[in-house]
């Protein structure tokens, strides 16, 4: 099993390792489906309030996708997408995975969850942006690229170069290294994020063709112009103040989805 992670394998397209990612994929595959049939309707709820989050965020007229980035973060971790206004930040036991961010709605949720309510809002107003399974490297390892993956977070295009940003952790803001790693842009951390292609070819049904193509856009990132600590940090201070300014009207949306926020938060939890 632990053949899946090295990179040295399936990237060189191994057979053992990619039986084991085709086994993983159909398993998976076939619990989507059963939960198409089973929660068909909590997922229209859910694809519905998908739809008035983005209306909203489209009404804030926010200029990029590192500023809607930042408003849907604001919005999750202030409690405005509960029905509660309760929020944790935890390992969920409340989930779905045909909308993983189903979670944020029950009032708790992780890295994955936090990454594809982004992603699904994100969607909803033509922004492009990817999920990016990746290994969270804080301390040295002399092979991290065969370790498996632990985290994602979602790249996002700004001013003409790919950024990953992490709006569970703190709103970290990445940049690529190489082809393979995205490093913070502050200097105050030494973290590193690997990306693992295995994990994204067995939750997001990609081709090894797709993955190589990941590898050659993410090899020519590292060379393209990007934002630096210091300019990042007025960007967050300033929509920080500007959503501030807004929550009137954030409490409006939160009382006029709550019944819809209720029945979702219901369904799953009786799950």
């Amino acid at each position: 099993m632990a053949s899946i992670y090295n990179e040295d394998l399936y990237l060189n397209g191994n057979k053992g390792s990619l039986i084991e990612f085709e086994l993983m994929r159909k398993t998976r595959n076939d619990i989507l489906a059963l939960e198409l049939i089973g929660y068909k309707n909590t997922i229209e709820n859910y694809d519905f309030f998908i739809e008035e989050a983005a209306k909203l965020i489209k009404s804030l007229n926010l200029d990029s996708s590192l500023a809607i980035s930042l408003a849907i973060s604001y919005l999750i971790k202030n409690g405005y997408f509960t029905y509660n206004k309760e929020f944790t930040e935890d390992e969920t036991t409340t989930e779905l995975l045909n909308r993983e961010g189903i979670s944020i709605i029950a009032g708790e949720g992780c890295c994955r969850n936090f990454s594809d309510i982004q992603m699904s809002i994100m969607n909803r107003l033509d922004y492009k942006t990817k999920k990016f399974y990746c290994y969270h490297q804080t301390t040295f390892l002399a092979s991290p690229k065969n370790e498996e993956a632990n985290h994602v977070l979602n790249l996002i295009e700004y001013k003409g170069n790919l950024y990953g940003i992490d709006i569970y952790n703190y709103n970290l803001l990445y940049r690529f290294a190489n082809k393979f790693s995205l490093v913070s842009i502050s200097k105050l951390t030494n973290d590193k994020l690997r990306y693992k292609p295995y994990c994204e070819m067995i939750r997001e049904n990609t081709s090894m063709k797709e993955i190589f193509d990941n590898l050659n856009l993410f090899e020519s990132c590292k060379n393209r112009p990007f934002i630096y600590s210091q300019d990042y940090e007025k960007i967050q201070f300033e929509i920080n103040k500007k959503l501030e300014k807004e929550n009137d009207r954030f409490d409006a949306f939160h009382e006029r989805t709550k019944k819809l926020k209720k029945e979702i938060y219901n369904d799953i939890k009786g799950k």
